[in-house]
């Protein structure tokens, strides 16, 4: 039985959208590999973060992106983005995904979030409708929930080597009225990393196993 919480508990329910897998478009992905290092736009000490492993996350207020290497090829980082009824098993917080319609590359799920803060546990659902891109990316946005407002954004994928591709994240997001915002895109930020770190280690885990 989960605990009726007080206003700013309910800001931990903005996880929920967190693996949700649109506002940007994605370039058709070439069947051969990059010519250049797709981070050569980046400045020398984000490239020495990707590098190590590290989570690239600018952005405030609502409105990220977040960066990661994986090292793997781009079919692998796209099997995990879409494996959605798996997310509870590698997803921080998701609980459940139930897949609720799927036509062609345009999927609807809805996942279930559970999360703990000190002594409360609070469940909540949205529904994400997610157009899927193969295998350059995935546009999402929020089709029903009750702990945000509203909600777009997308994954990419770009190759950086045959075992290496940087995935980003970005993502628009706008708590309801009942949310305090300053707690809310606390939150919401420091666990939009912990997201793309777990994708990371999900994805090179499956590499490993082949």
């Amino acid at each position: 039985m989960f605990l009726k919480i007080s206003k700013p508990i309910l800001v931990s329910m903005v996880l929920l959208c967190l693996n949700a897998g649109g506002l940007f478009g994605f370039p058709q992905f070439a069947s051969q590999f990059a010519s250049a290092d797709v981070t050569q736009s980046l400045s020398q000490s984000d490239r020495a973060s990707l590098n190590a492993g590290k989570v690239m996350l600018t952005g405030q207020e609502g409105n990220y992106i977040a960066k990661i290497i994986i090292n793997t090829s781009a079919e692998k980082v796209w099997n995990v983005l879409t494996d959605y009824t798996n997310f509870p098993k590698f997803f921080p917080t998701v609980t459940a995904v139930k897949l609720l319609e799927s036509n062609g590359n345009q999927k609807v799920y809805e996942q279930t979030n559970v999360v703990q803060v000190l002594f409360f546990t609070q469940s909540s659902k949205v529904a994400i409708a997610a157009t899927e891109t193969y295998p350059s990316g995935i546009t999402f946005q929020l089709r029903d929930g009750d702990s945000i407002k509203a909600l777009k954004g997308s994954w990419q994928i770009e190759v950086i080597s045959p075992n290496q591709v940087l995935v980003t994240n970005q993502v628009n997001v706008e708590p309801n009225s009942a949310t305090p915002k300053d707690i809310f895109f606390s939150i919401y930020s420091d666990n939009l990393a912990k997201t793309l770190t777990a994708l990371k280690l999900e994805t090179e885990k499956r590499s490993q196993g082949n």
